[in-house]
């Protein structure tokens, strides 16, 4: 089946401008390439976990169709900046899907369907959707661990990581939220700090250990904390390291 996703997805991304090597200001072309690094983190995070051969197969099926509406959304709006754009791509992703036809050519059940479809529309939401479906509750965790540790992987180097910003301290309700080790909501960033810690606060969101884990191991966060040290005042840098930390060992990734 993951072989099947790859060949509809690399069908798909030949309607679009799409570069041989990754290119940061290239949207369509980063958008390949970010489907590829969530694949990975992926694949590493469920070889960690005790799933079975479906569990796994089908969690790589939703890396590779998470983000199949970015590529209309930035058709339409030149930008994939969901709050600009009020563009859902996760749902955009699941009706793509439905379009193509691509459950019944794959003789995917009605259940297996409604799991994948759970899963891809709800990995960019500030919060899954509650579900009694343990298998599709499964597989959106797993998507929204290994999309967030791709985008943590990538975001920093974007020509637009903070740019129409300003420089300066938190803005309160980040820093309340941030303290409270709660996702930040995007529409209340206002100073590249703000921004910095945004992406930070993934990790607030992670689901397995093992994701905690590959946060130290890979040294994630520290491009951001030395960008962040650079941008705002030594007391809240200081304060921000210990929160990381403290939540950090209370995963027992440290």
């Amino acid at each position: 089946m993951e072989q099947s996703a790859i060949s509809f997805f690399e069908n798909f991304c030949k309607d679009y401008e799409i570069k041989k090597e990754l290119d940061m200001k290239s949207t369509y072309s980063y958008r390949y390439f970010h489907t590829y690094r969530v694949l990975k983190w992926m694949n590493v995070i469920i070889n960690k976990l005790e799933l079975t051969p479906k569990e796994k197969e089908f969690a790589k099926v939703v890396a590779i169709f998470h983000d199949l509406g970015r590529f209309s959304q930035l058709t339409k709006y030149q930008n994939y900046n969901d709050i600009k754009t009020k563009f859902d791509h996760g749902k955009e992703s699941v009706s793509l899907l439905k379009e193509n036809q691509w459950f019944s050519k794959n003789k995917i059940t009605l259940e297996e369907e409604k799991a994948l479809s759970y899963a891809i529309y709800n990995h960019n939401k500030l919060e899954m959707e509650p579900t009694k479906d343990i298998f599709a509750s499964l597989l959106a965790k797993l998507i929204r661990d290994a999309d967030k540790l791709a985008v943590i992987e990538e975001s920093y180097q974007f020509d637009s990581f903070g740019k129409e910003k300003t420089y300066g301290n938190l803005s309160p309700n980040i820093k309340k939220q941030f303290m409270k080790h709660h996702l930040l909501n995007a529409k209340d960033v206002i100073t590249f700090p703000d921004e910095i810690c945004y992406y930070i606060a993934y990790i607030f969101d992670l689901n397995f250990k093992e994701s905690f884990q590959l946060i130290k191991e890979n040294h994630l966060l520290e491009p951001y904390l030395k960008i962040l040290e650079q941008t705002c005042e030594k007391q809240i840098k200081r304060k921000i390291d210990d929160e990381i930390h403290l939540f950090l060992n209370y995963q027992n990734a440290y």
